[in-house]
């Protein structure tokens, strides 16, 4: 799996660049819609930012262990011998009193309270991230134990000492000017774990705003910090998948016009636009529209039943699209849902095809590059590919590209 995301960090970053948040207001997408589609999205950002949870948690105790503090003047009353300095104000207005309150002088006495700029800022930003991590429904995965992990850790710093004491800022930039300026002119007493603390800080809130800016590898990283879930892992392949085709088109002659677009862009244009002498082939992901309408209804509402594969090839100007669907497991002809999965796209679309007959393909995993056929007398044809877990075979990509090239013949 670590081949396969290498291979598309670039792409996985784009989901990133809609990402809708306001540090300071904690504004982020109110809800997950519980499609796939989002739940990945959801999931992505959570194994970002949980990476970025546990490097502060990897350093805390550098700051908890030397925390700054400030002088604070209060006021309050003391026996003599006086502990503190006489609040000659308060003592002349009660001289006077009785013997029983004259035994007790007012007095301003000094102590050390930790609100400080910096540690405003660092309890403001625990607040931050344990409101954070409880906006995602994400439940029996690997990212929902690692948050549940985080949000114990987090409970447990606020509800002590001096979290517990701290105030929180309503201002988050400016708190962290003044935290950044005593750290520099090094007023803090611990200028190592502050200053450790703000270098975080400062990656968090790009990452936090901007995640699709961070190096490339940085956000590999991240996103396998910790182990992936089944369903994190076949997004991941399909992503590959899409993006292996087109480098399959530009193998036999196609020339890149745009792409790879932003896969949130994906339900309203192609995330690939390839060329080869004036035909244009469009690639398209998790998107019906290219099928065209569905034959089969339900008779309750009329509405079609729907239909939708990973990935679509199309022509401009032509009927007939190339139907793709990755599997992110091990073929066997023994198991045949996943082929009677794509001869019910071609029942259901046959209008769209026109003339055309159907052509599909499958992409397995495997140790090895295998291939299978099936075909009916029509001509319409599905081919069963193996793609190997560790890289890319030279076979696979002439496979492949000659299954596109005799779907094209058939336009």
């Amino acid at each position: 799996m670590s081949y396969f995301l290498s291979d598309i960090i670039d792409i996985l970053a784009s989901y990133f660049f809609d990402k809708s948040v306001v540090l300071d207001n904690v504004q982020m997408h109110s809800a997950f819609d519980e499609d796939e589609e989002h739940l990945f999205r959801a999931e992505l950002n959570l194994r970002h930012d949980i990476a970025y949870g546990r490097l502060l948690v990897s350093f805390f105790d550098e700051i908890n262990t030397k925390l700054s503090s400030k002088p604070e003047k209060y006021k309050t009353f003391s026996e003599l011998p006086l502990r503190g300095e006489l609040d000659i104000n308060k003592y002349l207005q009660r001289r006077y009193g009785s013997i029983e309150r004259n035994r007790y002088y007012p007095v301003i006495r000094g102590t050390s309270v930790p609100n400080t700029p910096e540690n405003i800022l660092v309890k403001s930003t625990l607040i931050l991230l344990m409101q954070h991590f409880t906006k995602y429904p994400l439940k029996q995965t690997a990212e929902f134990v690692a948050v549940q992990q985080l949000l114990n850790w987090l409970h447990t710093r606020l509800s002590s000492w001096p979290w517990d004491s701290v105030i929180v800022s309503n201002n988050l930039e400016r708190t962290y000017l003044e935290s950044r300026k005593r750290v520099t002119k090094r007023q803090t007493g611990n200028d190592i774990g502050y200053g450790k603390f703000l270098s975080w800080f400062e990656e968090w809130r790009i990452a936090f705003n901007k995640p699709g800016e961070l190096p490339k590898e940085q956000l590999r990283n991240h996103l396998l910090a910790f182990p992936t879930g089944d369903s994190f892992n076949e997004k991941v392949f399909e992503i590959w998948c899409l993006k292996f085709l087109s480098q399959v088109l530009i193998s036999i002659g196609f020339s890149l016009v745009t792409g790879p677009k932003p896969l949130f862009k994906k339900d309203n244009e192609p995330i690939y636009i390839l060329e080869r002498n004036g035909k244009i082939i469009n690639i398209w992901f998790q998107k019906q529209s290219p099928m065209g309408k569905p034959q089969w209804f339900y008779t309750e509402n009329k509405k079609g039943l729907r239909g939708i594969p990973d990935i679509i090839l199309t022509q401009v100007g032509a009927d007939g699209p190339l139907i793709v669907d990755a599997k992110l497991r091990s073929y066997s002809r023994s198991k045949s849902e996943e082929v009677y999965k794509m001869l019910g796209y071609y029942e259901n679309f046959r209008k769209s095809l026109g003339d055309h007959p159907f052509i599909g393909a499958l992409l397995f995993v495997s140790d090895s590059h295998e291939v299978h056929e099936l075909e009916n007398d029509q001509g319409s044809r599905v081919s069963v590919l193996s793609v190997p877990t560790i890289n890319q075979s030279e076979s696979l990509v002439n496979t492949m590209g000659n299954i596109i090239e005799n779907w094209l013949k058939t336009l």
